[in-house]
C-alpha cells in the first residue's frame, strides 16, 4: 500500500498553474498563494471562475511582496542577465516565493550572487 504524497506546506503558483495544470492545487500544498496580477491574468473563462471561486473561498490566498523581496530578486535577475526576459508579474511571483521563504526559513540560505559557469576540460583530449 503506497501512502499519499507529502503536500508541501505552501505553494506559490504563477498564471500557468491555473490555466494548464487541471490539478487542484490545494492537493499540492497546505496554503496555496499567488498575486493579484496573476489573477488578473487568467483570460481562460473556466480558469477564471475557478480561480474566482478558490480565492473567495481562501483556497487561494493573495498577497503582496514587500519593496525587500522585489529588490532582491530584481538584483539577482540582473546579475544572471535575466531581468530584460522577466515580465513585472514574473518578478512579483519570484519575490511572493523569495518572500515567503524569509518569513519561514530566513535568507541566510538563500544566494545573492547566481553560481559562476564552469568551464569542464576533457581528460586525455590529445
Amino acid at each position: 500500500m503506497t501512502s499519499a504524497p507529502k503536500k508541501a506546506s505552501v505553494l506559490v503558483a504563477d498564471t500557468a498553474a491555473f490555466i494548464k495544470s487541471g490539478i487542484r492545487l490545494d492537493a499540492l500544498a497546505d496554503e496555496v498563494v499567488t498575486i493579484a496580477e496573476v489573477v488578473r491574468e487568467v483570460r481562460d473563462h473556466n480558469a477564471r471562475a475557478n480561480l474566482a471561486l478558490a480565492v473567495a473561498l481562501a483556497d487561494v490566498k493573495t498577497r503582496l511582496p514587500s519593496d525587500e523581496a522585489v529588490a532582491a530578486v530584481s538584483a539577482f535577475a540582473r546579475k544572471t542577465g535575466d531581468l530584460h526576459v522577466l515580465s513585472t508579474t514574473d518578478l512579483r511571483v519570484l519575490a511572493l516565493t523569495w518572500m515567503l521563504e524569509k518569513e519561514r526559513n530566513g535568507t541566510s540560505h538563500l544566494r545573492t550572487e547566481p553560481f559562476r559557469p564552469q568551464q569542464h576540460v576533457a581528460k586525455n583530449s590529445k
